[in-house]
């Protein structure tokens, strides 16, 4: 049975990659990049559409993704990022979270004294 997909996220996700972000990447480094390349402009160049200029090769594809895993579906916490950015941005959030997990069964096992 296939999921109906939430009409108002879409209609927010459609929002944010065309009107905020104006059919262009968001990231300003949120992926680990530098992106000023001439010191004008700290987003990524990629644009909606066009071919990459930055990360890699093909068409670009804008995908709305959240800044904070955890902090819920607000337009302040969705970013519109191309899929190079993306990528590289869930990578990042995926070895926080292994990092504090390890972290938290490091403390697990050790017992405090009092």
């Amino acid at each position: 049975m296939s999921r109906k997909p939430d009409i108002r996220l879409l209609a927010v996700s459609e929002w944010i990659s065309e009107t905020r972000a104006g059919g262009r990447c968001e990231c300003d480094g949120l992926c680990g990049r530098t992106h000023n390349r001439l010191f004008t402009d700290i987003r990524c160049p990629n644009r909606l559409g066009h071919n990459t200029v930055e990360g890699g090769t093909g068409t670009v594809a804008l995908i709305v993704d959240r800044v904070d895993e955890f902090a819920g579906d607000t337009d302040t916490n969705l970013i519109a990022l191309c899929q190079h950015c993306s990528k590289r941005h869930r990578n990042n959030l995926a070895q926080a979270a292994a990092k504090r997990a390890e972290q938290l069964s490091i403390e697990a096992q050790h017992n405090p004294l009092f």
